[in-house]
């Protein structure tokens, strides 16, 4: 018979996030990435947190519950909210401040552009090899229902075209009590391109903790507009959750470092994330064939079709892969002839809610 395996406490918090619902690979790189951001002491008392979207608990009653000194656990629980892998709650009446245990995916992420310590670099590494050993298909099933969507660049949809509120950014900002931005947790990481890295927008409580703990700053319903706009034009895709109801914020991503992109354009895999209802298209008359629309676009959606010997170059036709193309309207925002924008194609509505989303989610799902 073979031995039975003895479970150390790193084992336990691995087993506790798959009870929470988390995505954790049966990977070795795993259980080394959990030993890499906690202590035996900070695994402990992360079993003893509730998950981030629930309460949360107050240092003082988990000291309590697991006989440590107050003080000591208050410093630990700041700690590990600065670093990124507890979540932080205060109670806008009473100031006091509710702790939970962030989601696995947040472990191997960080918020800094500047940081470049040893322990960035360890995570970066076992990041890489956790997606590239197929944490990507954890993470991001394919499933007729993705829990991510592409909101499309307003700016580029002509006069007259339907638009719905869920189509737009300003539906989820206009409701908000707080907005702050924030280091992306892809690019912070990875850094496999120059791409702008404070752009994750966030809502409500969540602005509150990225302020308070990530060094993020508050913005103004005009400010995170403009922000948005800004980096469509630097070439990032802005997503949304999948559901109605407002949740986190706005990740405005790429397709080098960002979990939501990387496996469209790296697996092939086309149900990681909701397209929008809208789809560029060309007016020809007006292109110059400059061809920035194609150097720009995130998912290489678009091409360029040459002219047939002995015709002239303004016969070359743009075209897009419909099929690939996700409606982001990253090669609109480029165009300064006017010769693209989008059309809608389709009606999809997210989901109202969270629940309503992930049951969805799981009953498309394709593996």
């Amino acid at each position: 018979m073979g031995k039975t395996k003895i479970k150390d406490v790193y084992d336990e918090l691995l087993d506790y996030y798959v009870s929470q619902h988390q995505n954790v690979p049966n990977l070795k790189e795993a259980k080394k990435l959990v030993k890499v951001r906690f202590t035996e002491e900070e695994a402990r008392v992360a079993l003893n947190l509730p998950t981030w979207y629930r309460r949360g608990i107050r240092a003082q009653d988990l000291a309590e519950k697991i006989g440590a000194d107050p003080a000591e656990m208050e410093a630990l629980l700041h700690r590990k909210a600065r670093e990124g892998v507890f979540f932080a709650r205060a109670d806008k009446e009473t100031g006091e401040v509710w702790y939970s245990l962030w989601d696995f995916g947040r472990i191997a992420a960080f918020y800094d552009p500047n940081r470049s310590d040893a322990v960035l670099l360890q995570v970066k590494e076992l990041r890489e090899k956790l997606w590239k050993g197929g944490q990507v298909h954890n993470s991001f099933p394919p499933s007729g229902y993705p829990l991510s969507r592409v909101i499309p660049y307003a700016k580029g949809i002509p006069d007259g075209e339907k638009i719905t509120p869920t189509d737009t950014v300003e539906n989820t900002i206009e409701k908000t009590r707080a907005i702050a931005v924030a280091g992306c947790p892809c690019r912070a990481v990875d850094r496999r391109c120059n791409k702008e890295v404070m752009t994750c927008v966030h809502f409500d409580d969540m602005a509150d903790y990225f302020v308070q703990y990530q060094n993020g700053r508050y913005l103004s319903q005009e400010e995170c507009k403009n922000l948005i706009e800004e980096n469509v034009r630097g070439g990032l895709v802005t997503t949304l959750a999948n559901y109605q109801d407002i949740f986190y914020g706005y990740c405005l991503c790429d397709p080098c470092c960002c979990v939501l992109l990387r496996p469209l354009v790296e697996e092939n895999n086309y149900h990681s994330i909701e397209k929008s209802n809208f789809r560029p298209r060309f007016d020809l008359a007006k292109c110059t064939r400059c061809q920035k629309c194609r150097a720009a676009c995130p998912v290489r959606a678009i091409g360029k079709l040459p002219a047939a010997w002995g015709k002239p170059k303004k016969e070359d036709k743009m075209f897009l892969f419909e099929d690939r193309c996700i409606g982001c309207g990253v090669c609109v925002a480029q165009c300064e002839f006017d010769a693209l924008k989008l059309y809608r194609v389709d009606d999809k509505a997210p989901e109202k809610t969270p629940r309503d989303a992930v049951m969805r989610h799981v009953a498309e799902r394709m593996i």
